[in-house]
């Protein structure tokens, strides 16, 4: 199989034989204590040792610099009216004046703007959109094909928060694997059983077998090697195996769904004597607050427990409030990680931001006016000043918390936003296991904002500020990986087995 062919990532994860852990009925369950640590360890962020002003620098030139800011557009441009719906067909005369219109909204009020080119990128975008609807022969343009013409020649935008007529153009990496095949691993390699005979994988598509090898669990709870990789083809993958008995067989690796799950915000539940914490939202809503309250607080009573399983399975994000108060209330520190951020401070992003936050009534516009001052102060501190139109930059560093109980974290793709950062928070605990999917990817630009254009009444969603992690990946459309790569179908299941199995 050619990784060009089927654009799948080869995910690199340490390998390290599993042997069976016993551990004293006494005290907690600790990784570090246990042969799982260093293959835990090895999928954990690390500081990337730049000094911190050459980090600084390279995200300012992330930032647009704006000379004019006079070019904006008014704020009662950028309206939502939900009462409004979109029309079957617009004129090339509206297409054109609302094309204008989308790109001096993108300028002044996406945050990735400069990131994926700034206005040679855009302006070559906008110019080709207009070229297209010249070209189409009809007075009025249907508005399915006028929108598939925007969302092509903004393809380039890779932001998992970038929406238009409620489509992303973000590519979406999806995991395909085949639980038929099971491998464990021992000194000569890996070994799959079959009619009581032992085979070892030589390569895999003429390579190294731990390129195509993700560590999962079966279902009894064991910790196996199974075939997987992420594609963005939306097409099955095949993978050619090579045995040192001069075998050989071709594997066909299928879409591993993560369907969206319901539940409430917050549940508390026990099987088998393991506390299992729900938490399928994060969202900043009044009437959430006196179960997010329950939520906080709860935690601290897990602080003795061995062992927790915390399912944020379509977890689709909310507010990082939440994830804060939770680490600290288990753990009592809280938690930090190495990020980059400026929010943009436009009257465009500003009335953006106001849109998409009015919903929750004034206590979550002045919650986002609080966060803003408060980054305004730290970074004027700390002399991070920025452009104009720009906030000032927050940065922060990974901070390890060494917690008690061992968290058994559940995921899927449909994670995302502030779940996300829930995610990101939880790496930074010593005592944690990811079991499920990579997460959705959402995690360049933030704070979003909404508007629709004004003719075809289509909402456009973007990012207000802008976040890199300090390795500067983008990892949207891709997420966060797993320790242990399950279907999150199975994902509770197979975690109680493997916590069972292999902790208790």
């Amino acid at each position: 199989m050619s990784g060009a062919r089927h654009m799948a990532y080869v995910l690199c994860i340490a390998l390290f034989l599993l042997l069976p852990v016993v551990v004293t009925a006494d005290g907690p369950f600790r990784l570090i204590e246990t042969p799982l640590y260093e293959v835990i360890k090895a999928n954990r962020p690390t500081d990337t040792g730049v000094p911190q002003p050459d980090l600084d620098a390279r995200f300012r030139k992330l930032l647009y610099k704006y000379d004019d800011l006079s070019d904006e557009p008014q704020e009662d441009e950028i309206v939502v009216d939900t009462a409004a719906s979109s029309p079957w067909l617009i004129t090339k005369e509206q297409a054109r004046e609302e094309v204008a219109f989308l790109f001096r909204v993108l300028k002044f009020g996406y945050a990735g703007y400069q990131y994926f080119g700034g206005d040679e990128t855009f302006i070559g975008a906008r110019n080709a959109i207009i070229a297209d609807i010249e070209g189409f022969p009809e007075s009025k343009l249907d508005s399915r094909r006028y929108v598939g013409v925007i969302r092509r020649h903004l393809g380039f935008i890779q932001d998992g928060h970038f929406f238009l007529g409620g489509v992303r153009t973000c590519r979406d990496y999806e995991y395909y694997s085949n639980e038929e095949y099971s491998f464990v691993r021992d000194d000569a390699g890996f070994c799959m059983a079959t009619g009581g005979k032992r085979r070892y994988l030589l390569n895999v598509d003429g390579q190294d077998p731990a390129a195509y090898l993700r560590l999962s669990i079966d279902a009894d709870g064991n910790a196996v090697y199974q075939p997987g990789v992420l594609s963005a083809d939306g097409v099955g993958v095949a993978l050619d195996l090579f045995f040192d008995d001069g075998t050989s067989e071709s594997v066909q690796l299928e879409k591993v769904v993560s369907g969206l799950l319901s539940g409430p915000v917050y549940e508390r539940k026990e099987i088998g004597g393991i506390p299992v914490i729900v938490s399928r939202s994060l969202e900043r809503a009044p009437q959430n607050f006196p179960t997010f309250d329950a939520f906080v607080s709860d935690a601290e009573k897990l602080r003795e427990e061995r062992v927790i399983v915390l399912d944020l399975r379509s977890n689709v994000g909310g507010s990082s409030e939440f994830v804060d108060k939770w680490v600290y209330s288990l753990t009592g520190e809280h938690p930090s990680y190495a990020v980059l951020a400026a929010p943009l401070m436009t009257n465009t992003a500003a009335k953006l931001r106001l849109n998409s936050v009015r919903r929750f009534g004034d206590e979550a516009v002045e919650a986002l006016k609080e966060m803003y001052e408060g980054w305004e102060q730290e970074a004027a501190e700390a002399g991070r000043t920025s452009f104009p139109g720009w906030g000032g930059i927050y940065s922060s560093e990974n901070v390890t918390i060494n917690n008690r109980p061992l968290v058994v974290v559940l995921t899927d793709s449909h994670v995302a936003s502030a779940g996300e950062g829930f995610v990101r928070a939880l790496a930074q605990l010593d005592n944690v296991v990811f079991i499920g999917l990579n997460t959705y990817g959402a995690l360049l630009t933030g704070d979003v904002g909404v508007c629709q254009l004004p003719h075809s009444k289509l909402y456009l969603a973007v990012g207000t500020t802008l976040f890199q992690e300090k390795d500067f990946v983008n990892r949207d459309g891709l997420g966060y990986f797993p320790d242990f790569w399950v279907d999150p179908d199975h994902a509770l299941d197979r975690a109680l087995k493997f916590i069972n199995k292999y902790f208790r």
